[in-house]
């Protein structure tokens, strides 16, 4: 009983440092941090249409409404089931901001809505917010000297 308690607790201690970081197993929420998915997909046909006012309207005008901080695009390059085929990831300060008169104001401006919308065969949306603190692998962490 007590050598199961020994590794118990050292297993426990060995989860409390990730990265040289203190591990938790919830986040205050000043240190919680959002992020906004949205999940489409549709014809082949569009997806010309689709880059072109994603790129240079749909997320110049997201990136101008207050709260949003960074947006990164992908492209599915393969799944193990049915999933959207482009994921595009929004952080906000406030899982609130994708709700608020200036995303709609936003989302709605140029040909958006009009030349691309209309023609998801998926849409999804979902809001995230953090578990615990973000892990770098070895190759990511910055070097100390």
């Amino acid at each position: 009983m007590v050598a199961r308690q020994a590794r118990t607790q050292q297993r426990a201690c060995a989860l409390e440092l990730v990265n040289g970081h203190p591990m938790s197993q919830e986040t205050t929420p000043s240190e919680r941090r959002y992020i906004f998915v949205a999940q489409v997909t549709m014809p082949a046909s569009h997806h010309a249409i689709f880059e072109e006012l994603y790129e240079n309207e749909h997320v110049p005008n997201l990136m101008k409404v207050p709260g949003v901080k960074s947006c990164s695009r992908f492209k599915m390059e393969w799944a193990i089931c049915e999933m959207a085929e482009y994921l595009t990831i929004y952080e906000v300060d406030h899982p609130d901001v994708p709700k608020s008169e200036a995303w709609r104001e936003a989302a709605n401006k140029g040909g958006w809505g009009e030349k691309v919308r209309p023609f998801y065969t998926l849409r999804q949306h979902g809001m995230y917010s953090s578990t615990g603190p973000t892990v770098l692998s070895e190759s990511t962490r910055p070097t100390t000297t």
